[in-house]
């Protein structure tokens, strides 16, 4: 779990970190490797003022990895793979993928 880092007053700072939460497993026997991961991050909005078009409300993410140990030859082969979305206030949500060979 994630806590506030920035705070004010007792108060969490506009459109900084309010709180987030991540979770994940992996699996590592009989040379195979896998993994999982999931977060989520929440942002303090600013209740005070006009609001401010495009300003960061929630961040998801995902991420996986799957691979072998050939252990005779001391090789791993991967692939990791992930996927990021941004939640913004009254505005185009993000969204970010990324496939990588390892």
């Amino acid at each position: 779990y994630l806590l506030a880092q920035e705070r004010y007053k007792g108060e969490v700072n506009p459109q900084k970190i309010s709180n987030g939460v991540q979770v994940g497993a992996k699996y590592d026997a009989n040379n195979i490797i896998a993994g999982i991961a999931y977060g989520r991050t929440n942002y303090r909005e600013n209740t005070i003022g006009i609001p401010d078009l495009g300003k960061k409300q929630q961040v998801n993410g995902a991420l996986s990895t799957l691979g072998y140990r050939f252990s005779d030859l001391g090789l791993l082969v991967s692939l990791d793979s992930g996927y990021a979305k941004t939640k913004n206030y009254k505005a185009k949500h993000e969204k970010r993928y990324f496939v990588s060979p390892g």
